[in-house]
């Protein structure tokens, strides 16, 4: 289960990437970013406690149609607060 949690982490945290608004308040996301997340031309923007997540929206469709089996859930997830 830590390796489950470990991996998850780093999928999560180890592509992400600090970007700062422009005086439009647009953000500018670096052409790395876009091809790693597979963003062609719709994306999905989720807000994920005080952090951005940027989704390709075909990756965000089948991500939130898998399922999470019992045994993939840990006692921390247990304790998660939305």
């Amino acid at each position: 289960a830590k390796t489950v949690h470990r991996n998850l982490q780093m999928k999560l945290v180890g592509a992400a990437a600090h970007v700062e608004p422009d005086g439009n308040g647009r953000v500018l996301l670096p052409a790395s970013q876009r091809g790693a997340a597979g963003i062609e031309k719709k994306a999905v923007l989720l807000g994920m406690g005080n952090k951005l997540e940027l989704w390709s929206e075909q990756a965000h469709l089948a991500k939130i149609r898998e399922t999470i089996s019992e045994e993939q859930i840990t006692e921390d997830m247990l304790d998660l607060k939305f």
